[in-house]
């Protein structure tokens, strides 16, 4: 047998030592929650995406009744920032709820696609989530999602061939 270990590691501070420009996120993705939907949950969440470019997009999370066709609102930012601005990086995500007295972490469907945004991009994600006390700070969403999935597809002809690797 053969025993592995996977060391992550974070930064955690108090609303009151964040910089100008990480404030400037915050709110804009607290600014977010008034386009939530969430009439079953009652669970507000917000988010703001930063591109490279300084461009900041914003999201909500919009629930349905049928559970699954809801998204997240880290999904909304993303998927919106990659229409409007289809070839800039994102550098960084903000992500809030209205229940602030925990701090809000992205689902494993919304962490797939941070790592695929990184990966499409090149460019890691810094993940930032925030409570009304603290912010957590993770350099990459593969802090969050370590031995991630990934799928490469050969094709020689037909496609006929896939090969599942996974991410270490």
């Amino acid at each position: 047998m053969t025993k592995g270990k996977i060391e992550i590691s974070w930064k955690i501070y108090s609303r009151k030592e964040v910089d100008a420009e990480l404030n400037k996120m915050i709110e804009f993705a607290e600014n977010q929650l008034v386009s939530s939907y969430a009439p079953y949950s009652k669970f507000n969440v917000g988010a703001a995406v930063l591109l490279q470019n300084g461009v900041l997009i914003g999201g909500a999370n919009q629930e349905n009744s049928v559970y699954p066709a809801g998204i997240c609102a880290e999904r909304v930012a993303l998927n919106s920032a990659a229409m409007q601005y289809p070839d800039v990086a994102v550098t960084a995500i903000v992500i809030v709820a209205s229940k602030k007295d925990k701090m809000i972490s992205p689902c494993g469907i919304c962490r797939q696609v941070l790592l695929e945004t990184e990966r499409r991009y090149g460019t890691d994600i810094r993940i930032i989530m925030v409570s009304n006390t603290l912010v957590y700070e993770f350099a990459s969403v593969k802090d969050l999602l370590p031995l991630a999935f990934s799928v490469n597809i050969i094709c020689t002809g037909p496609c006929t061939n896939y090969i599942l690797t996974y991410v270490k």
